[in-house]
């Protein structure tokens, strides 16, 4: 669990108690969610879905201590913003951050998995 922030995640599980493991299923369940969204809406140009559903994603990942993952999310919902608003920033390298974020998810979700069992 190298890219989580243990301390943020410890405290988290301790907090939530017996209530951690349906936390866990939830934001499984809502990473997908969020990364089809976000992978749908930049095929149909929707940048509003967009920015909604990396704005959720960075946070709930936030939440739970994984901060690089958190932050690529962010980068994800600023540059859409900017892309949105302005026309002012590359298509590719949201998409290419969007790539990023799935690899790190992949790479996260199975430490994420392994806390269910």
């Amino acid at each position: 669990m190298s890219m989580i922030d243990q301390e943020v995640f410890s405290e988290l599980k301790a907090h939530m108690q017996n209530s951690f493991p349906m936390l866990l299923e939830i934001y499984l369940r809502d990473a997908e969610k969020y990364m089809n969204c976000i992978e749908h809406n930049m095929a149909a140009g929707d940048w509003g879905e967009i920015i909604i559903a990396a704005h959720s994603f960075r946070s709930a990942s936030g939440s739970l201590g994984i901060i690089e993952l958190s932050d690529k999310a962010g980068k994800i919902e600023f540059d859409s913003i900017a892309f949105k608003d302005k026309n002012d920033q590359n298509f590719e390298k949201i998409r290419a951050d969007f790539n990023a974020m799935k690899n790190l998810f992949a790479a996260v979700e199975g430490d994420l998995r392994a806390e269910l069992d």
